[in-house]
C-alpha cells in the first residue's frame, strides 16, 4: 500500500471517529467531505485513495497535520512519520534510527538482544507496551522497509535495519499475522539471501519465519520446503558463520527438523508417518541450550505421540515441559507467561489419559485464557478446540459447541479452514 493511500486511510479514520462521516459512507462521500475538512481538492483525495500520488506535498502535509492537532491529536504522529517517510533517503535513514531507538528502549533494558527471537518476542507479548502502540510500531516498521525498497535505498546506509526486518518477521505473533514474516522474506530489501542477517539466523528465519505461517494458512507443501531450504542451508554453514550468530548450528537445526516435524503431523501423508517415528528416536532425548528452542523440540514430540497415537502419557509430558521451557525462557524478558497452546494440549492429552476431571478443566481453562490474553490467532483456536473436547467429553454439549463456534469464527475471519481440518484431525483420536 502506497504512503498516500496509507495517509488517506487515517484521514478517513479520523472523520469517522469525528462522526462527519457515517457508517457506510461511500468513497465518493469519504472523498468529498475530506476534501471539505481538509481543504484540498477531490481529486488529490481520490489520487490519494488510489495511491496514485507518490508523495504530498509539505505545505498541503503541515496544514492538515495541524489541523488534525485540533480534531485527533492522538493520529498526529501517524500522519507526521507518513509524511517524513516520503520525502528522500536522508528522511527515511532518520526515521528508521529513530524507530529502532523506540524499540530497543522497550528490550535492552531489561538485557535482551535483537538477535533471532527474544528482542522481537519481548516487544510481542510484553503486556506493558499497549496493544495499539504495538500495532503502530509493527506498522511503521513494514512501512520503512517497503520504503526502503521502493526508492532503492542502499541497506548499507541503514545499519539499524537488520533491527526492523527482524522486527517486521516477528511481528505476526500481534493479532495473528501470519503473512507478515513470509512477506518480510520476499523482497531483496532484506538481504537474506545473501547472508545479510547470517547463515544460522537465515536459515532460521525460512524456517521458523515462513514454514510455521505456511503451515498455518494451510499450505503444508510451500511450508515443507521452506524447512528444506533451511536444512540446506545450515547444512553449508560455516564455523565462521557459527560464530557471527547467537544460536548454534546445532540448536537452528534441531529447531527446523521440530518445525518439519509438526508440519508432517498436520500433513499425515504415508509418507510423513515414518518421518515423525524418525524425529521422536532422533531427538527424544536430545537437547538445545536455547529455551525458545527446546521448548519447540518438547512441543513437536508431543504432536509426534498424539499423532502415532502410541503414548498419551509422554505427550501430556512433551507438552508439560514445552511450557515450562517457554515460559522460563519468555520470563528472562520479563515476559510474564509463554502464549503458545502447549498447555492446552498438555490438558488435552491428559483428557485423553485421565477422562473430564477438574485437574484437567484447569490445565486446559487456563491454556485457553493465556492464548487469548497475549496468543496468536492460530493459539487460541487451538485451545478452544482443546476445550470443546473436554466439554463434550462432560457431555456439556452447550459448552461444547460455545467454544467450537469461537473457534470457528476465528478460522472464517482469518481463512484458516485448511489448517483447521488439520488440527481437527490431530484431536480427534
Amino acid at each position: 500500500m502506497s504512503l498516500t493511500r496509507r495517509f488517506y486511510d487515517i484521514l478517513a479514520e479520523i472523520l469517522h471517529e469525528t462522526q462527519d462521516l457515517g457508517a457506510g459512507a461511500s468513497l465518493l462521500q469519504t472523498d468529498r467531505v475530506m476534501a471539505e475538512r481538509f481543504a484540498i481538492s477531490e481529486s488529490t483525495a481520490r489520487n490519494w485513495r488510489r495511491g496514485k500520488s507518490g508523495q504530498i506535498a509539505p505545505a498541503t502535509a503541515r496544514a492538515i497535520i495541524a489541523r488534525c492537532r485540533e480534531l485527533a491529536p492522538q493520529r498526529v504522529s501517524d500522519l507526521q512519520f507518513i509524511d517524513q517517510l516520503s520525502r528522500g533517503a536522508h528522511e527515511v535513514k532518520l526515521a528508521a534510527e529513530t524507530l529502532v531507538n523506540q524499540l530497543e528502549s522497550h528490550v535492552l533494558s531489561n538485557g535482551a538482544s535483537w538477535h533471532i527471537y527474544s528482542g522481537p518476542l519481548k516487544i510481542a507479548f510484553d503486556t506493558s507496551i499497549d496493544a495499539i502502540r504495538r500495532r503502530q510500531l509493527l506498522s511503521r516498521s513494514s512501512m520503512i522497509v517497503e520504503r526502503i525498497f521502493e526508492i532503492g535505498i542502499d541497506k548499507s546506509d541503514i545499519p539499524c535495519l537488520s533491527e526492523l526486518i527482524r522486527y517486521s518477521m516477528h511481528g505476526w505473533y500481534v493479532d495473528g499475522f501470519y503473512a507478515t514474516r513470509i512477506a518480510s522474506l520476499s523482497n531483496r530489501t532484506s538481504g537474506i539471501y545473501d547472508g545479510y542477517l547470517g547463515a544460522v539466523e537465515e536459515a532460521l528465519y525460512l524456517g521458523d519465519g515462513c514454514a510455521v505461517p505456511c503451515m498455518i494458512s494451510g499450505d503444508v507443501e510451500q511450508a515443507h520446503r521452506y524447512t528444506q531450504n533451511a536444512l540446506e542451508i545450515l547444512d553449508a554453514a560455516t564455523p565462521t558463520d557459527e560464530r557471527q550468530s547467537a544460536i548454534s548450528i546445532r540448536d537452528a537445526q534441531i529447531m527446523i527438523r521440530a518445525i518439519q516435524a509438526m508440519i508432517a503431523c498436520h500433513r499425515a501423508g504415508p509418507e510423513d508417518v515414518e518421518q515423525v517415528a524418525r524425529f521422536a528416536r532422533e531427538f527424544e532425548n536430545s537437547t538445545a541450550d536455547v529455551g525458545w528452542i527446546e521448548g519447540t523440540r518438547h512441543e513437536a514430540l508431543g504432536y509426534a505421540a498424539l499423532v502415532m497415537r502410541v503414548s498419551y502419557p509422554n505427550a501430556a509430558h512433551h507438552f508439560e515441559q514445552a511450557g515450562a521451557h517457554l515460559d522460563r525462557w519468555l520470563a528472562q524478558f520479563d515476559i510474564p507467561f509463554s502464549s503458545t497452546s502447549s498447555q492446552s494440549l498438555g490438558g488435552y492429552a491428559r483428557l485423553l489419559i485421565d477422562g473430564p476431571t477438574p485437574q484437567v478443566k484447569s490445565e486446559i481453562s487456563d491454556g485457553l485464557l493465556r492464548t487469548i490474553d497475549l496468543g496468536t490467532v492460530s493459539h487460541e483456536i487451538r485451545a478452544r478446540l482443546c476445550q470443546s473436547r473436554f466439554y463434550e467429553r462432560s457431555e456439556d454439549g452447550k459448552l461444547a459447541a460455545f467454544h467450537r463456534n469461537r473457534a470457528q469464527e476465528l478460522v472464517e475471519r482469518h481463512h484458516l479452514q485448511r489448517w483447521y481440518t488439520m488440527v481437527n484431525r490431530i484431536l480427534t483420536p
